[in-house]
């Protein structure tokens, strides 16, 4: 997500709790800065970012963990300042020790949209739209959850959401 934003004029950074990603990613983007960090408890004055992109980072958290995660991404945000969620859409927890082959054992924490949507809403955000998907064939299969919110003082009503 970060080249794709950087590509299209963005200024972008990139923050991940495992310092090998941090490098990989360094590696791959010589021109983004990449920083080791937990999205818990970033190192970070607040409203610093005019925008986050969360892709398939709430999934590794537990879910006691999920609303505060989410207030301190609102504390790091500018006013008005949008928040982009994608999930994994299920219930219960998936774990495995084969990701893309590798040896690599992962714990995933799988949600509903309407659960992350009041988790979002909790946490103090306005929620713009939420989309959802069917899984592609290569992807693992499970339903795709896609949360546009912005960092507001009131909550949106229902009208403002469209879910698919």
């Amino acid at each position: 997500m970060a080249r794709y934003l950087k590509d299209r004029g963005m200024e972008v950074c990139g923050v991940d709790l495992s310092a090998t990603m941090v490098q990989c990613a360094t590696q791959r983007n010589p021109d983004i800065p990449f920083s080791q960090g937990d999205m818990r408890a970033l190192a970070c004055p607040p409203a610093l970012f005019a925008g986050i992109v969360a892709f398939y980072s709430l999934i590794h958290l537990q879910r006691p963990e999920v609303l505060p995660t989410l207030q301190e991404l609102y504390r790091v945000l500018h006013a008005h300042a949008p928040l982009l969620l994608a999930l994994h859409g299920g219930t219960g927890e998936v774990h495995t020790e084969n990701w893309f082959g590798q040896g690599v054992s992962i714990d995933a924490t799988l949600f509903t949209a309407e659960e992350m949507t009041g988790c979002v809403y909790e946490a103090g955000f306005q929620v713009e739209q939420v989309a959802e998907r069917d899984p592609y064939p290569f992807e693992y299969q499970s339903r795709r959850i896609y949360i546009l919110g912005s960092k507001g003082e009131a909550q949106a009503d229902d009208s403002t959401r469209s879910t698919r």
